[in-house]
C-alpha cells in the first residue's frame, strides 16, 4: 500500500503561496521574543534594594546626610515622583514636567 501523508501532501510537492509569508513571520516573532526577553528590565524588589543602597553608601561615602523614606535611586537616574493632573502619580523626568 501506498504511505500516509499528513493532510494528503506527497514528498516534492511544491510550496503554496501562504507558506514562505507564515514561517518568516514565524522567525520575526521568535527573534522578536529572545531579544526582548533578553532586554527586559528588572523589576524584582531586590534589584532594587541593591541599587538604592549603593546610592545611599556613596551618598554616606560623600559625606551627605541621608535621610529614610527618601529613594535617592531614583533620583541619581533623573526620576521622581509629583502628581499630575487628574490626581494619578507617576514617574516623570525634571526635564519633561511636573511639580
Amino acid at each position: 500500500g501506498e504511505r500516509g501523508t499528513l493532510f494528503g501532501e506527497k514528498a516534492g510537492d511544491a510550496r503554496q503561496g501562504w507558506e514562505p509569508i507564515v514561517y518568516s513571520c514565524y522567525a520575526a516573532s521568535a527573534v522578536l521574543l529572545v531579544v526582548g526577553l533578553a532586554n527586559k528590565p528588572t523589576t524584582s524588589i531586590n534589584s532594587w534594594a541593591k541599587e538604592e543602597a549603593a546610592v545611599r553608601l556613596k551618598l554616606k561615602a560623600a559625606g551627605d546626610d541621608v535621610e529614610y523614606g527618601t529613594h535617592y535611586a531614583d533620583a541619581s537616574r533623573g526620576l521622581a515622583w509629583g502628581n499630575l493632573k487628574g490626581g494619578r502619580v507617576r514617574a516623570y523626568s525634571p526635564e519633561v514636567g511636573g511639580e
